[in-house]
């Protein structure tokens, strides 16, 4: 497994959206099946709000003082695939690869992308015509 470069910092989301997310987490306390809570952790959430970011080339969102801690960046190790993901796409938004050494600065960029989407994944989860699973595969489908 390759070393995670992000394993001493923090996810972290804006205060605003955090009771919101947690709704549509299984770990998050909402206590409902995958149809209604279709993201396993919190940080599953987080890295789908940084994917759509990516996707629809939101500008990143500059966390304030109000940011809450939801998982420690080590968790990421799990899924290394993410960590190149995070990677690939501070490269192609910076275009120098000495940026890349700035491990702080990449995951910043990451929290600030996902961030910015989070607003976006919470209106399309609290759509009332479907439940929030439909609106995911939907979007998903739709933009492939």
């Amino acid at each position: 497994m390759a070393e995670n470069p992000f394993a001493s910092y923090n996810v972290e989301i804006a205060k605003e959206y955090h009771e919101e997310m947690k709704k549509f987490c299984q770990t998050g306390g909402a206590g409902v099946n995958y149809e209604f809570a279709p993201f396993h952790r919190m940080v599953d959430f987080w890295y789908f709000c940084f994917m759509v970011a990516i996707k629809e080339d939101y500008d990143p969102k500059v966390l304030n003082s109000g940011s809450v801690n939801i998982t420690p960046a080590s968790i990421l190790s799990s899924n290394p695939t993410r960590i190149l993901h995070i990677q690939m796409s501070f490269l192609a938004d910076k275009g120098n690869i000495e940026t890349m050494l700035d491990h702080r600065k990449v995951f910043d960029f990451a929290n600030m992308k996902a961030n910015a989407a989070m607003n976006h994944v919470l209106t399309m989860l609290n759509d009332k015509d479907d439940n929030p699973l439909w609106m995911l595969l939907d979007y998903i489908e739709e933009t492939a």
